[in-house]
């Protein structure tokens, strides 16, 4: 999944592949929620697989809109 597809400033939970997000589980308003389900998630794994992380926007870009938007992942 490409992170441009993301929302922004949510915090989301997400199921990992090969080293980048695969799969986009739920979105949260907390970061309590998003742990919690993200935790939950992970119970009884033997390799824990699902993250909670928030999504922003690097200020800078989103003041310049002659560049294209570029997004990082907080975890």
């Amino acid at each position: 999944m490409n992170t441009s597809e993301l929302p922004l400033d949510k915090w989301l939970v997400v199921k990992y592949g090969a080293s980048q997000i695969s799969t986009l589980i739920s979105t949260h308003a907390s970061r309590e929620a998003a742990e919690a389900e993200r935790d939950k998630l992970n119970t009884d794994l033997t390799a824990p697989c699902y993250g909670a992380c928030l999504l922003v926007e690097p200020l800078a870009q989103g003041l310049n809109h002659a560049r294209r938007s570029r997004r990082q992942v907080y975890r």
